[in-house]
């Protein structure tokens, strides 16, 4: 699965929020990064947050991600 999806990483044209915690041992930021950089739509947006794990929403930064999320949405209205 993970090399198929790899591999149609280059077909991604959608707009993406990406939020990754800074301390997250579950997936790397580097996923994050290539998820990013692979999307070929202009409105692409990527947040790292200090002092999070894997769950940003549920983390010390939950207010913060909230906010980033739905200024995000807002955005897209």
């Amino acid at each position: 699965m993970a090399a198929h999806l790899q591999q149609n990483l280059c077909e991604l044209d959608v707009p993406m929020l990406v939020m990754h915690g800074e301390k997250d041992k579950v997936v790397a930021a580097a996923g994050s990064e290539l998820l990013l950089k692979s999307n070929k739509n202009a409105d692409k947006k990527g947040v790292l947050f200090q002092n999070c794990f894997h769950l940003v929403s549920c983390d010390y930064s939950c207010a913060e991600a909230a906010r980033v999320a739905t200024e995000w949405l807002k955005s897209k209205m």
